[in-house]
């Protein structure tokens, strides 16, 4: 079977407001308690089904949805352009649930497969959203807009309106810890600085780059064999090299799930993982929602150095 790969994001739940005595509220419960197994579709429906017109671009419905047992709520958000979906959606809205058909929907004028009902898998727990983002969703704004709504309709008419935040791995050790590993460093040189002693990679990129006359630029990359990955010991020390001296010009660190850090940036927080490809080229739902739980353990679960991401209340336990 064909297999696709998807990056799950982790936000920042916040919530905009100049009360004083607001009181934010823990999304996952209200979710619980508010959006039932059984509640038809019509209900959690934006924009309201009678109020849809031209204007209208896309609505948004939320289904697959229940509360999990480690506090967590799961939810799949859908979208789609009014008229365009009944094709890819079986039964009604006055149903709990919609079954989304497999079978790819052919443009007619491409005739490659295109996805009418985009799908975003997530998990609310504390202060952390986990999700998928579909190039064609729209941002995540489109999520945080939807939640408000939600807020807004089974809740206070005036309630603040949810923004979602990019969480940044506050250390490069545990970005690199999730991120699988580290595949490839390049550093470079452009430079030496006379009189300053050298410090190991500094060394051995003076030595590369002094080996041919007239060379400005020189560069090296480190590149883990196929199934390996490169001593997280080494990356550190460069890393920290390359910060403590101005000897090495830039740093490039490639983690096992193609992510980039580039020089002293830090990391937003996502997990790329590989699952199987339905017939209309869309990741198999049921393999992401049980990679989407997996990552939620793994950020709530202590490194060697008794730190996590999470804290068992979903609050952020280590600050950007």
């Amino acid at each position: 079977m064909a297999k696709i790969n998807v990056s799950l994001y982790v936000k920042r739940i916040v919530f905009k407001t100049r009360k004083k005595e607001f009181e934010p509220p823990r999304l996952e419960e209200f979710l619980a308690k508010h959006i039932k197994a059984k509640q038809p579709i019509r209900e959690r429906h934006h924009p309201p089904l009678g109020q849809i017109d031209d204007d209208v671009k896309h609505c948004l419905f939320i289904q697959g949805h229940r509360p999990l047992g480690n506090g967590a709520f799961e939810f799949s958000l859908c979208s789609y352009v009014p008229g365009s979906a009944p094709s890819q959606m079986t039964q009604s809205f006055d149903q709990p649930q919609v079954a989304l058909v497999d079978d790819p929907i052919i443009d007619p004028d491409t005739k490659e497969p295109r996805e009418v009902v985009v799908v975003a898998h997530c998990l609310v727990f504390g202060e952390a959203l986990l999700a998928t983002l579909p190039s064609n969703l729209g941002g995540q704004h489109v999520i945080a807009n939807y939640l408000t709504f939600l807020l807004r309709k089974f809740g206070d008419p005036k309630h603040p309106k949810v923004h979602l935040l990019d969480h940044m791995c506050p250390k490069l050790q545990k970005a690199i810890e999730l991120g699988g590993g580290v595949d490839e460093v390049i550093l470079k040189m452009s430079h030496t600085i006379p009189g300053t002693p050298s410090s190991r990679f500094g060394k051995l990129l003076g030595a590369g780059r002094e080996s041919i006359g007239g060379t400005n630029l020189f560069s090296s990359t480190f590149k883990a064999p196929k199934g390996s990955r490169l001593s997280t010991d080494d990356v550190l020390e460069a890393y920290e090299e390359f910060n403590d001296t101005s000897e090495i010009d830039n740093l490039v660190i490639v983690l096992k799930d193609t992510q980039r850090i580039v020089g002293n940036e830090k990391l937003k927080m996502r997990h790329r993982v590989e699952v199987s490809e339905t017939k209309g080229r869309n990741p198999n739902a049921v393999e992401l929602k049980r990679e989407l739980r997996d990552y939620l353990a793994a950020l709530r679960t202590p490194d060697e150095n008794d730190e996590r991401i999470l804290n068992d209340d979903g609050r952020f336990a280590l600050n950007h």
